[in-house]
């Protein structure tokens, strides 16, 4: 009651102060006053007021004791000076009060909103000797340049396979690394697999700075058999060095640079129907392979595609070697193959 009792009745008071109107200021604050409380609280609610008012102005004013205020109508200007003052104090607290339980507070709360880290690949089964991609999307997260970027902790369960980017880490169960995609590896072999689900886990955690901004778990199911697969294709510069027999120099011979891969032969598999992934994305016809000598060598089928016409290249010119490898690097960039797609028949 003496909360809504202060709301309703010190503004119009406090108006009639700012006017100078000081006799109608007392007679609003004591109708609020009267007309908000019981009689029986009536007067004790007035001595309270006043000591306030005394307490808030003993410093600046000489006030009398609670009990005269109300007798010694000579002193009113006095009095109305300190609810003048009592009313700026009451103000400022109104105020508070009123931003600290206003909803519109909301308006300056700021919300952090926790970066999202999710782990995709471009396949969740493979094959073993098969490659698959992953990577870490951050959402809800810009950095702000310089020298200071995301970087991850990338690990794996290991069993099936290893890990490795395009910073030095190669077949590793786990390292640090700026690169925010992995190309996981299953070097398991047949034997190593059960029939069914094979799983293997990766595993990330992104870093800004000290901050972790999250982290995730993805998993790849090995399998012994797949009908249709991909595979990643590795570029190879094709010079070979060896020292003339007749005349004890070093000589290089350079032919032509080729694409390779490779994957476990499947057992009971008739043939192979192999498509070209082109850099585009787009797949060229498919080419029936055998699995018979040279494509499978102890149970695995390599896989070699050259570019280019036949050629070969002697030379003892460390320049002209250079030369010739620098031609073939630009080939292998132009063609710029990126993969096979294996569909097995049986």
């Amino acid at each position: 009651a003496a909360t809504t009792f202060a709301l309703k009745s010190m503004p119009g008071a406090y108006d009639e102060v700012r006017k100078g109107n000081y006799d109608m200021a007392l007679r609003k604050l004591m109708e609020g006053l009267y007309s908000e409380l019981h009689a029986a609280t009536f007067e004790s609610m007035a001595k309270l007021a006043a000591g306030i008012l005394e307490m808030l102005a003993q410093q600046r004013y000489q006030v009398p004791a609670n009990v005269d205020v109300f007798k010694e109508a000579s002193r009113k200007v006095k009095i109305l000076k300190l609810i003048d003052l009592g009313l700026f104090a009451n103000d400022i607290g109104r105020m508070g009060t009123n931003i600290a339980k206003s909803a519109q507070l909301e308006e300056w709360i700021v919300t952090a909103r926790s970066a999202k880290v999710t782990l995709l690949a471009d396949k969740r089964e493979v094959v073993p000797l098969e490659m698959a991609k992953i990577k870490c999307e951050i959402k809800n997260f810009q950095e702000n340049g310089g020298d200071t970027h995301a970087f991850f902790e990338w690990s794996t369960s290991g069993k099936y396979g290893k890990i490795s980017d395009t910073k030095g880490h190669t077949n590793l169960v786990s390292f640090n690394s700026a690169d925010a995609e992995v190309s996981y590896y299953s070097n398991a072999k047949l034997t190593d697999l059960t029939d069914g689900d094979n799983l293997e886990y990766i595993y990330v955690v992104a870093k800004f700075g000290s901050t972790i901004l999250g982290r995730d778990t993805i998993v790849i199911n090995v399998k012994k058999e797949t009908s249709t697969f991909t595979l990643s294709l590795t570029p190879n510069i094709n010079i070979i060095e060896r020292t003339n027999a007749a005349t004890g120099k070093k000589e290089w011979t350079c032919a032509n640079p080729f694409f390779s891969t490779e994957f476990a032969h499947k057992p009971g598999a008739k043939s192979y129907s192999i498509k070209i992934i082109r850099k585009d994305g787009s797949k060229g016809g498919a080419t029936i392979y055998y699995p018979v000598s040279p494509n499978v060598i102890d149970g695995v089928f390599k896989y070699r595609l050259g570019i280019g016409s036949i050629r070969i290249v002697i030379t003892e010119s460390k320049a002209r070697r250079d030369e010739e490898e620098a031609l073939q690097r630009k080939q292998l960039a132009d063609v710029g193959h990126t993969g096979i797609e294996v569909t097995v028949n049986y």
